[in-house]
C-alpha cells in the first residue's frame, strides 16, 4: 500500500495528470538535477555518459535518444531516454547526479497487448554519485516489468548519509541509530548473513516509527491519500520535503533485506 501511495503522490510530477505514452519504452526524470543511461540487453548504450561526460547512442539500430524537454503539466524541465521497439530483456539504468539531489524517475512501457507499464523509482545522491538500476522488461502480457535498485550494505550507508546530509532535518533524530546498525551489519554480513538483515530490518522499523511520529507532530494525517486527493500539487511538494526521504529508508531497506546473500 504505501509503495502504491508513494508512487501515486510523485507520479503527477514525472508522468502529469492525463500522460499518455506515445513510445514503447521511455525514461524520465523529474528535473535536470540526474543525468541517465540505458544499457540494452545487447550492451548497447544510450544517455548520459558520465564518464566521459558527454550524451551517447551507440549504435543507430536504437531507435529514439537521449534528451531535455520540459513538461506540459508543470513546466519543469527533465531528461528523457527514449528506446522504440524494445524487446524482453535485462536493461540496467544508471542515476548520475549532477548536484546534490532527491530524484525522481520514472519508467513507462507497455506490453504486445498495448497495456501501459508505468513505474516510478526515486532515491538520494550527492554529487557525482551513481546509482545502478536493474529493469526487467517484458513484452508479454501476462509477465510484469520491474525496476530494481542494486543495492549492498555501502551503497545503502551511502544513501543514507545523503539522506542526512541536512543538519536541520528532523529525520536527523534517528541518524545515530541508522548509521550504528549499518555498521554492526558491515561487521557480521561476511560470516553472519541472517544477522546482518536483521541489523537493517531494525533500521525500518526505527524510521517507520519516527515517520510515524513526525507525521502526528506535524498535523497531517497518517495517510496522505487523503489530502492528496484534493491537493495533489501541495501535498506532493510536502511529501516530498518532509516525508519521502522516510520511505526512501525504509523501502531500500527492505529492497536491501533481499539483496544480502
Amino acid at each position: 500500500m504505501k509503495k502504491m501511495l508513494i508512487y501515486a503522490i510523485y507520479s503527477l510530477l514525472i508522468f502529469g495528470v492525463n500522460y499518455v505514452d506515445a513510445s514503447p519504452l521511455r525514461i524520465k526524470s523529474n528535473n535536470l538535477d540526474v543525468e541517465l543511461l540505458l544499457v540494452d540487453y545487447e550492451g548497447r548504450k544510450v544517455g548520459y555518459d558520465h564518464i566521459n561526460k558527454k550524451e551517447i547512442k551507440e549504435t543507430e539500430d536504437i531507435l529514439g535518444g537521449y534528451g531535455r524537454d520540459a513538461s506540459d503539466n508543470t513546466g519543469i524541465w527533465y531528461n528523457e531516454v527514449s528506446y522504440m521497439n524494445p524487446k524482453s530483456g535485462l536493461y540496467m539504468l544508471s542515476v548520475y547526479a549532477v548536484k546534490d539531489t532527491q530524484y525522481n524517475v520514472g519508467i513507462v512501457g507497455s506490453n504486445e497487448i498495448m497495456e501501459h507499464v508505468k513505474i516510478g523509482i526515486n532515491g538520494m545522491l550527492q554529487k557525482g554519485e551513481v546509482q545502478q538500476f536493474k529493469i526487467l522488461y517484458s513484452l508479454e502480457a501476462n509477465e510484469k516489468t520491474t525496476a530494481t535498485k542494486v543495492l549492498d550494505l555501502n551503497v545503502y550507508e551511502r544513501e543514507a548519509k545523503a539522506i542526512f546530509n541536512n543538519e536541520n532535518s528532523e529525520i536527523n533524530k534517528i541518524m545515530k541509530e541508522v548509521f550504528g546498525n549499518i555498521k554492526k551489519a558491515k561487521k557480521v554480513v561476511k560470516k553472519d548473513s541472517a544477522k546482518a538483515k536483521e541489523y537493517i530490518k531494525t533500521i525500518a522499523e526505527v524510521t517507520e516509527t519516527a515517520r510515524k511520529e513526525f507525521l502526528a507532530s506535524s498535523g497531517k494525517p497518517m495517510d496522505l491519500s487523503l489530502d492528496y486527493k484534493y491537493d495533489r500539487v501541495n501535498t506532493w511538494e510536502w511529501y516530498r520535503d518532509n516525508v519521502l526521504k522516510y520511505d526512501i529508508l525504509i523501502l531500500d531497506a527492505q529492497e536491501l533485506v533481499k539483496q544480502i546473500k
